[in-house]
């Protein structure tokens, strides 16, 4: 059996610390990876994972941790 874990919408907003508004922003742009179920989203935390690590490789280790996120988007946004 395959053990994959999903997130919700809620959990990775409290895993990356940022306010539900920016996931969706994130959801709606294609920056984070995102899986629609009926009319709720998923996120398989491997993924939310490997894409910070993109994220830290391409902006900076400091920028792109789950501690300092929300400022990085809000720089971006």
């Amino acid at each position: 059996m395959i053990d994959e874990t999903f997130l919700t919408t809620e959990e990775v907003l409290e895993y990356l610390q940022v306010n539900l508004r920016t996931v969706y922003r994130l959801i709606k742009a294609g920056k984070i990876p995102a899986v629609r179920v009926g009319r709720q989203w998923r996120f398989r935390k491997r993924d939310i994972d490997a894409w910070l690590d993109s994220q830290r490789s391409r902006g900076g280790a400091v920028r792109a941790t789950a501690d300092s996120l929300s400022t990085y988007l809000e720089e971006i946004w």
